[in-house]
């Protein structure tokens, strides 16, 4: 919290700038407030306006006939920059007639006093503007504290949905073969690509923290199956294909926008740029941006770990094979940045590697 109150005096008559001061001073020694205070005077405007944009007062009393800038010109530009509540200004002035008044308050004053002033009256106008100042510190520091106890409690609910779904994508792996970690690098590589693509920060975490469940749907896919040591027939691969439904079944109905996320990623997450995907044959961009950067993900960490039906490919051959299925399997746009970032691919890659499970049977 701001624990000093900044208030600045113009006049370009040193006389009157003492004045002020003395008047100001008198107003703060009458005035109870937990805030310390600044004064500081000039007869200078100009050095005002700079003050202003870069270190501005809380208070700000100002003459209106000086030379270089006058006070209304002052009172625009500081108003261009903070509002009424934000900084104070009196417009302390021999300008004693009606049009003069208005236009300093329709310019943004708080405050208008007429020379000479009254000095049991000034006092108590300092006074008054600086409790409204008191309050609006107040208030705004409330303001952060709760903004802050949001934010903490935000972070903290997305920190446990993250635990919850990466605890539960990985049941998958207690039934696949899959090397350990796939789910970790599955999401730092859509996050990559996501991140290159120039996607917003929030879908970003979405993509994050719901791509893990891209194979929920495996948990509902026979053992025999999963850890097949030889090529899967075409009725073990209906089945197979399956996982993507099964996935989007165990999601559906759900309330959780996050979990809606993860349904459709889940869902077409096998969907292929040129149709020949799974589980309805969609087509470029039909298929959801988030299914069409977790298949290059879920793919090329497949492609560089072991199978009970393979070895792991060198990490330069899987790339290979994702340069070669660019405007096939993966959306060219995507696999390209996913391919122009090879190094940060395969800091992923090394720095995630997992050791291997044993197939399920």
């Amino acid at each position: 919290m701001e624990k000093t109150i900044k208030i600045l005096i113009v006049d370009d008559e040193p006389f009157n700038v003492n004045l002020m001061e003395k008047l100001v001073k008198k107003a703060i020694k009458n005035t109870f407030s937990i805030f310390n205070f600044k004064v500081t005077k000039t007869t200078s405007p100009a050095e005002v306006l700079q003050t202003v944009k870069t270190a501005p007062p809380h208070l700000l009393i100002t003459d209106l006939m000086m030379p270089e800038i006058d006070g209304y010109h002052l009172i625009k530009e500081t108003r261009k920059i903070y509002n009424m509540e934000e900084l104070k200004i009196i417009v302390v002035t021999s300008l004693d007639d009606r049009d003069s008044r208005i236009r300093a308050l329709l310019a943004g004053a708080n405050d208008y006093v007429v020379k000479p002033v009254d000095s049991v009256e000034f006092p108590i106008r300092i006074m008054n503007n600086i409790k409204l100042i008191e309050n609006y510190l107040l208030l705004k520091d409330r303001t952060l504290l709760l903004e802050d106890a949001v934010a903490r409690a935000t972070r903290e609910i997305r920190e446990r949905e993250r635990e919850i779904i990466f605890r539960l994508a990985s049941a998958t792996e207690y039934k696949d073969a899959f090397t350990g970690n796939h789910i970790h690098r599955v999401a730092e590589y859509c996050k990559l690509i996501a991140e290159g693509y120039g996607c917003d920060k929030k879908f970003i975490e979405n993509l994050y923290i719901a791509s893990p469940l891209h194979d929920i749907g495996k948990i509902a896919i026979p053992e025999s199956i999963l850890g097949k040591p030889g090529k899967l027939t075409a009725e073990e691969f209906e089945i197979m294909k399956k996982h993507t439904t099964y996935g989007a079944q165990l999601l559906k109905g759900t309330k959780i926008p996050l979990l809606k996320f993860a349904q459709r990623v889940a869902l077409y997450h096998h969907e292929k740029w040129n149709g020949n995907g799974y589980p309805e044959g969609l087509k470029e961009k039909k298929i959801p941006l988030e299914a069409r950067i977790t298949a290059i993900a879920d793919v090329f960490d497949a492609l560089t770990s072991v199978r009970p039906y393979k070895k792991a490919f060198p990490f330069e051959k899987a790339l290979k094979i994702i340069k070669e299925e660019l405007g096939k399997s993966f959306d060219p746009e995507l696999a390209t940045i996913f391919i122009e970032e090879e190094e940060k691919v395969y800091k992923i890659f090394n720095t995630l590697k997992g050791e291997i499970k044993d197939a399920a049977v």
